[in-house]
């Protein structure tokens, strides 16, 4: 477990030194390091500003803070103020975020405001640069988050809970890495640390209102402590949870790695039956990732879900071509192998692109149009009319041999530039009128092979 020995009870203080510690086990930074810091203004991300700033300063760096503002309480820009003011004391420069949805339903408005607040920071961080993201998750957290998960039948890999660091996906705003400083500490050593340093927070009233559940968690900790089931010990489950995931998930990265084809156009290829002598824990992470690739999505279908499938796959039980998770299931047995390939019913996306625009469509594909292009219209999937644009118009193709040749199934898939004239550009498929500048590249949310678990 990654924590100053000096930080391992309740009731202590932070210090510079312990927090330098805490950091070179994220290193290497650069020589003057730049890191940007998510502050909501609460006790844990004061903390977090006030000791990230102190630390960069002294390598001759920056910390920068981040505050969303998501409008949802009438206090809300005024609290955003005072950590401008509170954060400029330090001399620590900031920035103010605006999540301006329209739509913020009550029906998980948590939920849908962490989501925000994350992709809002995260792109604030790729467009100015900053590759590294702090945020002040401590051990109370993480252990809340485990006890959320088990209520929710989570597996191994849901109950491994946070990891200490990680990178966010293209759906979240952006390769950025997530750093949780504070991770193994609880939450009692973060406002010791705060008063220590002479300043005030921001409560956040949501933080104990009993309609959100994790309040509601957070309000029976006194009563599970006294059973045992305290912050710190479910930390350490979590914890050991973590190590489990990280192992199995090297095994799911030489099963991909050694079975699966991930084609450019974005389905994979099972050749082989491979999963006749791989273990069911195996399988079902397998699954989970290629689905998650395919599909372009971040939120995976239930657990129970896949392993049903996983179960009709070993017993070779399938009625037709069975979906799941925007994704559909075709056994090719005369080549003995299995094609995973996106759910072309499921993609509603349309997006306009001008010359200049680089769009994300589907959560796979990546469409940038050049700025001196003189075209424009609407990223949409393709269709039986573009089809026979092509076929008519295949002597002005350099490949129309490719999308001419592919199994129906996929080329529906794909995304097309619906022109404002009518026309129809096909970039991936390298049919592409000369000069218009467009390209598309499949880039799904999450990667086929999951990064390390960080603990």
């Amino acid at each position: 477990m990654s924590k100053s020995h000096s930080l391992a009870g309740d009731n202590c203080v932070i210090s510079e030194t312990d927090f330098a510690n805490i950091m070179h086990k994220f290193g290497p930074f650069s020589s003057a390091p730049r890191v940007a810091v998510g502050v909501s203004g609460g006790a844990d991300s004061m903390t977090l500003a006030m000791l990230t700033n102190r630390w960069a300063v002294k390598r001759g760096g920056q910390a920068i803070g981040l505050t969303v503002d998501h409008s949802l309480r009438p206090d809300s820009k005024k609290e955003a103020m005072q950590v401008k003011s509170w954060l400029s004391e330090i001399k620590m420069p900031h920035r103010i975020l605006c999540w301006n949805e329209a739509n913020k339903s009550n029906s998980g408005i948590q939920k849908s405001a962490r989501e925000a607040r994350l992709r809002l920071m995260c792109e604030w961080c790729r467009k100015q640069g900053y590759i590294n993201l702090l945020l002040a998750h401590h051990q109370d957290d993480q252990a809340e988050t485990f006890m959320l998960r088990l209520a929710a039948g989570s597996g191994v890999d849901g109950l491994a809970s946070m990891p200490r660091s990680r990178l966010t996906g293209l759906s979240e705003g952006g390769r950025i890495r997530l750093l949780r400083p504070f991770l193994h500490l609880p939450a009692i050593n973060l406002k010791n640390t705060l008063n220590s340093l002479g300043y005030s927070w921001v409560e956040d009233p949501s933080n104990n209102d009993s309609r959100f559940t994790r309040v509601r968690l957070r309000n029976s900790s006194e009563i599970l402590g006294r059973e045992g089931l305290t912050a710190g010990r479910i930390a350490l489950v979590a914890n050991r949870m973590g190590r489990d995931r990280s192992a199995l998930h090297a095994q799911v990265a030489c099963f991909l790695a050694d079975n699966a084809v991930l084609a450019a156009s974005g389905f994979v290829t099972l050749s082989g039956m491979p999963w006749r002598e791989v273990s069911d824990s195996v399988l079902t992470r397998a699954i989970y990732r290629i689905i998650s690739t395919v599909s372009g999505s971040v939120l995976p279908p239930k657990l129970r879900s896949i392993e049903r499938l996983v179960k009709n796959m070993r017993e070779s039980k399938f009625d037709g071509r069975p979906t799941l998770g925007g994704c559909q299931f075709i056994q090719k047995e005369k080549i003995n192998s299995f094609l995973v390939v996106r759910e072309a019913g499921r993609i509603k996306d349309e997006i306009d692109i001008s010359p200049g625009d680089t769009v994300r469509w589907d959560g796979r594909f990546t469409v940038s149009l050049a700025s001196d292009s003189k075209e424009k219209g609407k990223i949409r999937k393709i269709n039986q009319s573009d089809i026979h644009f092509l076929k008519i118009n295949k002597s002005n193709a350099d490949n129309s041999k490719g999308i001419l040749t592919s199994p129906h199934v996929i080329r529906r898939s794909l995304p097309v530039l619906g022109g404002v004239d009518g026309s129809v550009k096909i970039p991936h498929l390298s049919y592409e009128h000369k000069g218009n500048g467009l390209s598309a590249f499949f880039e799904p949310s999450l990667p086929l092979c999951e990064t390390a678990f960080e603990v």
